[in-house]
């Protein structure tokens, strides 16, 4: 490993988020896009023209480089990188913040800030909720995946331990390891080549599987000599992001029918394939480096 490691990671990062539309497209290509494709659709109907669509796609790049490269949070959007010399700091966030604070602070983000300001039963918000629920059961549907009538008796715990077998038979014949010795949560790991640096995902879904929700996966890069537990993610990991950081609307993959087990394995699935496509495009640019 290089002898400033958050430095150069920061370069990786920075190189992950720049192609962070790429990864959209993926999950699209592969089946699992169906969901994302009905919240840019509706920040596109938020945002009422091309122009406005653009800089929104523009504020999300752009928030990723930032974020991914400030390594670890809390990050305040309205604030940016503001500690560290090899943080990126976008220009283009830093004239969103500046208009944002002449017209009195909130979200920088014009079409965001317009969308989370709606009221709940606001027609736009009432559309996207239905459209997700028809993509997902068509998503499912795509997929070949099936529902089991049993699922809905299950308990939350047994929906995890199904979860974490999910998981473990996607990301072990990728070369994931399952840390067995977690009492909660979930942790995969796997080695980034021959340096010493380990990818970590982290799982933490013991509760909000009866209501139909995977918790927000959360990524960790760290040296191998370090353990990752879901109570000390920040302690001793280098960096660390969740999924939404370079896939907004991801929260919506997340989400499923409580009462299907069809969506809540494309769900799953959906996340692990995300996962793996982050490793192997982190992997890549630590080749190009060496």
């Amino acid at each position: 490993m290089p002898k400033n490691p958050s430095k150069n990671l920061s370069s990786f990062l920075y190189a992950l988020a720049e192609t962070c539309t790429d990864l959209w497209n993926e999950l699209d290509v592969n089946g699992y896009g169906e969901p994302l494709k009905v919240y840019m659709d509706a920040m596109r109907s938020v945002a009422g023209d091309d122009k406005s669509y653009l800089a929104l796609l523009e504020y999300w790049r752009e928030y990723a480089k930032e974020r991914l490269t400030a390594l670890k949070g809390p990050f305040d959007i309205r604030l940016g990188s503001v500690d560290g010399t090899d943080k990126y700091r976008s220009k283009f966030l830093d004239k969103l913040r500046l208009e944002a604070l002449q017209r009195g602070g909130g979200q920088i983000e014009s079409t965001l800030s317009r969308y989370f300001e709606l009221p709940a039963d606001a027609p736009p918000k009432l559309q996207i909720m239905n459209s997700y629920r028809a993509a997902r059961s068509c998503g499912a549907y795509k997929k070949g995946l099936l529902d089991k009538a049993e699922f809905n008796i299950l308990s939350e715990q047994e929906k995890y331990c199904l979860l974490k077998e999910r998981y473990s038979t996607r990301l072990r014949s990728l070369g994931f390891n399952l840390d067995e010795h977690q009492k909660m949560g979930s942790i995969y790991t796997k080695v980034l080549n021959d340096i010493d640096l380990c990818f970590v995902f982290i799982d933490q879904s013991e509760t909000g599987l009866d209501v139909g929700y995977i918790d927000m996966p959360i990524i960790a890069l760290t040296n191998k000599s370090k353990k990752i537990s879901p109570g000390n993610i920040g302690k001793n990991a280098i960096a660390t992001f969740a999924i939404r950081d370079i896939i907004p609307g991801f929260d919506a993959i997340c989400r499923f029918d409580p009462k299907s087990y069809a969506q809540f394995c494309l769900a799953a699935d959906s996340i692990s394939f995300v996962v793996s496509s982050i490793y192997s495009r982190i992997e890549t640019y630590i080749n190009n480096e060496n």
